[in-house]
Parts: C-alpha cells; sequence; structure tokens
C-alpha cells in the first residue's frame, strides 16, 4: 500500500456528463428536466429520484448499447492515472452512481483495474435500475454510498487523501479529504463555505497541480 490515495467521483468529474443527464437530454425531454428542477428545489439527487429517471423510459438494445458508449471519461485521465503509477499514488473511484455503466465505462477504457465503490445496478425488461447496498459499512439512505465514511475510513490508512468531485453528494467527502479538487456545483459550495480546493476542468488540470512548485 503506497502513502497517499486520490479518490474521484465518476460522473461530471471523470465522465464529461453525468450518465443520469444523458438519460434525460437524450431519452426523456423537457418533462425530465422540469423533473430535476422541481425535485432540486426540495430534495437531495439520490436513490429515489435516480431511480425515477432511469425507469422513466424503456430503452430498445440498440438504445441501451448506445447510451452505454455515450459515457464519455475525460481523455486525459488514463494519462493521469499512469502519472498516479509513476508517482506511487493509490488511486479509486467513489460512485453515487452505479456499476452497470461505470464498469462498462472504465472496461472500455481499459480501466477496469482501477478499484471503485459504488451502488450495484443492473438492466432488465428496458429499464436501468440502482440498487443500494444496506449492509454495507458505506451505506446511506438517501445516495446508497456515504461518500464522507468512505474518505474517513482511507484517512487511517492514509498518509494523505485526496479527493475530486463536482456536484452536492461530493461534500462532505470533499471536507474530509486532505486535498480538495472542484467544479461545478462542489465548487459553488466549497466556496459558500469559505473552505479551501483546487479548481479543475480536466484531470490534466490536476495533473498540472500537483506538480507545480507550490504545492
Amino acid at each position: 500500500m503506497k502513502d497517499h490515495i486520490f479518490i474521484s467521483d465518476f460522473d461530471g468529474t471523470i465522465t464529461l456528463k453525468d450518465f443520469y443527464w444523458i438519460v434525460i437530454d437524450d431519452y426523456i425531454g423537457e418533462k425530465g428536466r422540469d423533473h430535476y428542477y422541481k425535485w432540486k428545489k426540495k430534495e437531495k439527487i439520490g436513490l429515489t429520484f435516480l431511480n425515477k429517471i432511469f425507469t422513466w423510459h424503456k430503452f430498445t438494445q440498440a438504445e441501451h448499447d448506445k447510451i452505454l458508449s455515450d459515457v464519455v471519461i475525460d481523455p486525459s485521465f488514463k494519462s493521469f492515472e499512469i502519472w498516479t503509477q509513476s508517482r506511487k499514488l493509490d488511486l479509486m473511484v467513489l460512485s453515487a452512481g452505479f456499476r452497470y455503466y461505470i464498469d462498462y465505462a472504465m472496461d472500455n477504457e481499459a480501466l477496469s483495474h482501477i478499484p471503485i465503490i459504488t451502488n450495484e445496478g443492473s438492466f432488465v425488461d428496458g429499464h436501468f435500475k440502482m440498487q443500494a447496498n444496506e449492509k454495507s459499512w458505506f451505506y446511506h439512505k438517501v445516495y446508497g454510498i456515504d461518500k464522507q465514511k468512505v474518505v474517513l475510513h482511507y484517512k487511517k490508512k492514509y498518509k494523505k487523501v485526496y479527493f475530486a468531485g463536482d456536484s452536492e453528494p461530493d461534500y462532505k467527502a470533499a471536507l474530509a479529504a486532505d486535498i480538495r479538487f472542484a467544479k461545478g456545483e462542489l465548487q459553488e459550495l466549497l466556496e459558500a463555505g469559505g473552505h479551501t480546493y483546487y479548481p479543475f476542468e480536466t484531470f490534466a488540470d490536476i495533473i498540472d497541480i500537483l506538480e507545480s512548485p507550490e504545492h
């Protein structure tokens, strides 16, 4: 085991677009977007919301294959993964999405060797479905995955934990990490809370930050 670990969110962080937004934009449309904005005003974007979105449209086999291929990983992530190996830095994916599409995308990029903590999931009768493991040590009733608990767990095992994310479910995990990288909604939340972080858009940016003299 190495001294440091880099833990990253998947959707919108490693990928260019969240899986649920691909479903909404390409297969549901305006009704899905309206549902998102109404839900977001009162509730968290977690298991209940996501399973509603994932079961809204009945996918044909061709649509199933197409949407999985539309999960695009940041082109610089593979270089980042190689860079972490050269720096003796462990790397892990921590996602409140689900394994079915994550495994597909990671396999596609020859990245399946990277450890992943996420919810389980399936594709049955034309519908994607998330399934949280309620008996797991990292279970969270809203998200399925308690990212903060996972980061705190690894802080006991490593001298330093880095974390990268982009949205509200990443917030407490980011606060628990030693070094934070943020974009999107997470960046806004950290700003509002007065917390230090490094802004980024791609993993090439993260390499540049970690290689900079002041780091």
